[in-house]
């Protein structure tokens, strides 16, 4: 099959490709049917124990100091619906908080149960969690089995963990619940929240402030979407590249493979016209200056230029 013929189809395959892209981007990732979500995930309850002691204690982020006042020992497990990355570029909250780099929203027990989940949207803002339903039918969800935690790792390698959690995940998320202010350095108070530490409440004021101690990935979702993603991003990587060697090929008539036509020599090529006719003069074998080889003793005193010769430009 001719390489432009290629070029075409991939062309086209690739225009596909790209309207199938923006749709997954607009359609967003699937979540797994109640019959994939674990077992313990359905029957959960949150686990909090308060602590004996709740004394503050400082930790240093940059050129930000936090105080941290613990409450509670806390244990979560849940179906990941919704995040934000704190420094996503679309993030204006957290300039001036560091430390609490992202927010998991998670729902478990009859809103699993019972596949409510799956008969709501949900939307994140930089520090909320929004969940929302088309139609006149309110479906039976329960706004006392869905969490959003704003998450402060204690470790390097626990926000490495946070990083890779994606919507559809399995979690289990263990930690301490506490209120923290924020100080820096130099512009002073940065301000200051309140975890909450009942399940019941809802709107500002309702996430909880968790400083996580461990993370565990207990089921990962891997939906269409991401080997979709990834085939879509192929077909357009390949269309390019058949794309790029297609117009170098054509660019070169003396290819002839595109055009069907043999390649013409310029009438206008002075140097190929004296070679043929044994006018050039050649290099010495010494790499001295050129000079004239004689094809008889005649030939050194006077050349006569052929008389067809076409005329050439002075």
């Amino acid at each position: 099959m001719p390489l432009l013929v290629v070029a075409k189809r991939m062309n086209r395959a690739a225009k596909y490709a790209s309207i199938l892209l923006v749709s997954i981007w607009l359609y967003g990732t699937p979540l797994p049917r109640p019959d994939d979500v674990l077992p313990e995930i359905k029957r959960h309850t949150p686990s909090q124990e308060t602590l004996s002691r709740t004394e503050p204690w400082k930790s240093v982020y940059g050129d930000y100091t936090y105080t941290f006042r613990p409450y509670a020992n806390y244990e979560l497990t849940g179906l990941v619906v919704s995040l934000h990355h704190s420094d996503s570029f679309v993030d204006i909250s957290h300039a001036h908080d560091p430390a609490q780099t992202m927010d998991i929203c998670v729902v478990w027990g009859k809103n699993i149960t019972s596949g409510a989940y799956q008969e709501v949207s949900y939307d994140h803002g930089d520090f909320t969690c929004f969940y929302h339903w088309d139609g006149p039918t309110i479906p039976d969800f329960r706004a006392d089995q869905i969490a959003n935690t704003h998450m402060i790792p204690l470790t390097p390698d626990i926000a490495e963990r946070l990083k890779s959690v994606r919507i559809g995940d399995q979690i289990t998320m263990t930690g301490t619940l506490a209120d923290y202010e924020i100080l820096h350095q130099d512009l002073g108070q940065m301000g200051s929240r309140r975890t909450s530490l009942v399940r019941t409440d809802t709107g500002n004021g309702a996430c909880e402030i968790l400083l996580v101690q461990s993370l565990t990935l207990l089921k990962k979702n891997v939906p269409w979407r991401t080997p979709s993603i990834l085939v879509c991003i192929g077909i357009i990587i390949l269309s390019i590249l058949v794309s790029v060697t297609a117009y170098i090929k054509r660019s070169r008539p003396i290819m002839g493979t595109l055009t069907g036509k043999p390649h013409v020599e310029n009438p206008y090529d002075i140097k190929s016209f004296l070679g043929k006719r044994g006018l050039l003069p050649k290099r010495h074998p010494k790499g001295g200056p050129y000079s004239p080889t004689p094809t008889s003793p005649s030939d050194t005193e006077h050349i006569d230029p052929p008389t067809n010769a076409p005329l050439l430009p002075k």
